[in-house]
Formats: structure tokens, sequence, C-alpha cells
């Protein structure tokens, strides 16, 4: 596999890191939209000498590709006729900081939305969040039965608010799905498009059935070059496909990629169900703040 040259593990000497960089030989990133980001990578190790010498530390800091990761989880892996792997599971490293945040404490007179507005600026995130109304105040909970993180009283905000709560690439999401789907950009994906098109469909599927009538689904593999770009809460719209042509967004829900790999980029995505207190009306909720990824 091609080296892995951004991949920098803190606290290891320079040989270290090379060693650890030749050895992968894969490593994939995974991004939805109800978690942090993910990326995961596994190395050759025979007799778990390095995972034996803590390279691979739970909490450890990881840099790559100019974002702060912290490795999550740690597996090691024998199979008889096979070289010892070590798996490595890495999340955002804002995240998990948020994650670690507990202890009981009181913000008062604030809303949910200024809320994780104020998370997120403390651990460097940038911010696409929706308003949300004043509320008398916001309490980390610490108990008996209870010990929060600031993550969780995030998710717990979100789920009162009917809005979901997730970050990407160092951007934290709190938004309701249908505010998130009329803000963010749009891809057009032609079925019989050129191979030239930067969203040709190297392989898709799309799924409509009468035990979920007024909803669709898709996945979708498209070039490196441009699928990479893209981000959770983006929309998909189809052209070329009989009823799927009608207008109607996709909103994308998963992104994944192997790095260092040709190989194209695989994306999953649903539509909205539309209700009379669901259907999105653009005119209203700015929100705190409306943040476009990446001009497509």
């Amino acid at each position: 596999m091609e080296q892995i040259d951004d991949l920098n593990i803190g606290g290891l000497r320079a040989s270290a890191r090379r060693e650890i960089q030749d050895a992968v030989v894969e490593m994939g990133v995974d991004l939805t939209l109800d978690m942090t980001t993910q990326m995961r990578f596994t190395v050759l190790d025979p007799d778990f000498r390095m995972a034996k010498a803590n390279y691979f530390q739970v909490r450890r800091s990881v840099g790559f590709r100019g974002f702060d990761y912290e490795i999550a989880g740690v597996e090691w892996l024998r199979t008889a006729g096979r070289v010892d792997e070590c798996r490595v599971t890495m999340r955002s490293l804002p995240i998990q900081r948020m994650r670690r945040e507990k202890g009981e404490q009181n913000w008062y007179d604030i809303s949910a939305a200024e809320f994780a507005k104020q998370m997120a600026e403390s651990h460097g995130l940038k911010m696409f969040i929706q308003d949300s109304p004043q509320r008398p105040g916001i309490i980390r909970k610490q108990g008996e039965d209870i010990d929060e993180s600031t993550w969780d009283v995030l998710q717990r905000l979100a789920a009162e608010l009917e809005y979901i709560v997730f970050e990407s690439y160092g951007v934290l999401y709190f938004t309701s799905e249908e505010f998130l789907i009329e803000r963010q950009p749009t891809i057009l994906v032609d079925m019989f498009a050129l191979e030239t098109d930067p969203w040709f469909p190297y392989s898709f599927a799309l799924v409509q059935n009468d035990d979920d009538w007024k909803g669709s689904a898709f996945t979708l593999q498209v070039g490196r070059e441009h699928g990479q770009k893209i981000r959770p809460g983006m929309n998909v719209e189809f052209t070329n496909c009989g009823v799927y042509s009608d207008g109607r967004k996709h909103l994308i829900t998963s992104v994944t990629w192997t790095e260092a790999d040709p190989t194209p980029v695989a994306v999953q995505g649903r539509t909205l169900k539309e209700t009379e207190d669901t259907v999105a009306d653009t005119s209203v909720g700015r929100g705190v703040v409306g943040l476009s990824l990446i001009h497509i």
C-alpha cells in the first residue's frame, strides 16, 4: 500500500512514526449523520511488537492531513497463517474531549442553540447551528444514576428539539434535518452521465417500496476527486431516472472511502418524509451560523 506520510501518532519518535506508516495496509474514513468524524487503519505487527510498545494507546493524539484525532479503540488480531495485525479506530479529538467533560454544571438563561455554539467555540470547532427557543437553564447532570458529559447534553438537547447533532471534519452541526437539507449544497447526479462528469455514478441503487411509500433511499459510488469533498448533510438530486427525477432531495447520511486507494467514494442517503409540521420553510429560522462546507 502507498505510504500514508501524513499519519502522525503523537508522542512517538520519528523512527516509530515511520515504522507505523510503512506497516499500514488499510486506512479508511467514515462520516455519518449520527456520529463524529471517524477513521480506522490496520497495520501489520508481527508478534505485536508495536502494540506491546504502546504505540497505539487509547487517547493518544493523532494528526492526519491537517485534522486532529484521538485513538478511541485498538484490536489485536492473530489468525492462523497470517501476520499479526492491529486495527486502530480514531475519532475527532474535540468531540472525544467533550465526551470526557463531566461534573454537574448549570448554564442559565440560554437556548440550546446558544449552548451548542458556546461548546463549539470552546473546542475550536466551526458550526452549523439552527436557532432554538430560550430556556431558563441547561444542566449537565451528575448523580447516582447519571453522569452526563458535554456531548451527552448536546445529544439530549437535540433529541428534545427533534434536531440532530453530529460533527464532520471540524464542524459541529446542531439542526433539524429539514433546516439542514434546505441550506446545504446539492449534488446533481445524472444516471446516464459521461465518465468525465464529476458526479459520474460508478454504481448506484435506488430503493422505494410500498412499506415506506413516501420516501426513497440510495447508495452511490462517485469518483475520489470530488467524492472526498462530500459531507453528511449535503443533498443529492437524481436526473434521468424516472420517478426519482422529480426534484426530490436526498439527504446524505453516510460517506466512506479508503485512503491511498483508487476505489470510488461510497455515499448513502434518503429523503425526508414531509408532514404538516416538517415541510421546510426557508423563510424562517436563519440559524446561529449558516455554513456551506464547500463550493461544488
